[in-house]
């Protein structure tokens, strides 16, 4: 009886022009019965009146109850415009983006992530700016900080160019901040797929590391809180066969870990 009562209330509401209205009748639907849709409709109609903390929650509820991977990479997408809307959450915004695309891989998506790697590439990454995202988190999207970073190295090396080495620089400033006194973090290597695949995965490693002894040489981290992993070309972003999306494969992803997951 209660779910067909917030089934009732859904369908009058989506049906309604006045938004005030709307928004009363979605939320009645859903203090009845926790629905996807219900939630999704009513983060659209706060949005719509410039609710924006309140259409964050109602996204995060939509995307808890998600049955499905479109539905829950829906909620999140839109909660990562939710976040551009908001101001100075790009981070949490590109985090959701990309959880989005990870549980099903829209296109649209996919270009909202390419614009901020693409800023990232083009323009390297501040030791602020790596410790902002390094320091939030999405609200109730339960991931650990991280951040993909373009440090440039010479071709087919492991060698840091010169703006490899200023990006290391900015990431030594940031992990030694002192917020960050007692993490842990792992420093993961991703190549593009040109070449053999074994190589790359070789390649991937010797990066990661190679970024890794920098960071130690020339700041004060301790060897035991940097973990290296090499990916090779099995977790590339961009499906592309262009110049342009073989150089946003190319990253070394910066995370911060878990105890849990640092004890593995």
């Amino acid at each position: 009886m209660i779910v067909k009562k917030g089934e009732m209330l859904y369908n009058k509401a989506i049906e309604q022009n006045d938004i005030a209205y709307r928004i009363k009748l979605l939320e009645e639907s859903v203090s009845q019965c926790a629905d996807f849709n219900g939630y999704y409709e009513l983060a659209k109609a706060y949005e719509a009146v410039d609710k924006l903390d309140k259409a964050e929650n109602a996204l995060v509820e939509a995307r808890n109850i998600a049955v499905s991977d479109e539905a829950a990479a829906s909620a999140l997408s839109r909660l990562g415009l939710v976040y551009e809307k908001t101001g100075n959450r790009e981070h949490e915004a590109y985090i959701a983006f990309r959880q989005s695309y990870e549980y099903h891989p829209y296109p649209k998506v996919l270009e909202r992530i390419k614009v901020y790697d693409l800023k990232r590439l083009e323009n390297g990454t501040s030791a602020k700016e790596i410790k902002m995202a390094l320091s939030s988190n999405t609200k109730d999207i339960k991931v650990e900080p991280y951040l993909s970073l373009y440090i440039r190295f010479d071709f087919d090396s492991a060698q840091l160019t010169r703006e490899g080495t200023w990006q290391a620089n900015e990431l030594g400033r940031a992990l030694t901040a002192p917020e960050f006194k007692n993490s842990l973090f792992l420093l993961a290597g991703h190549t593009d797929s040109q070449g053999d695949d074994k190589y790359n995965q070789q390649l991937s490693e010797k990066r990661a590391e190679a970024v890794k002894n920098y960071l130690i040489r020339h700041n004060s981290l301790n060897t035991d809180t940097i973990l290296t992993k090499g990916y090779g070309e099995r977790r590339r972003i961009y499906p592309g066969n262009t110049e342009l999306d073989h150089a946003l494969n190319r990253r070394v992803e910066v995370r911060i870990l878990s105890c849990c997951e640092y004890s593995k």
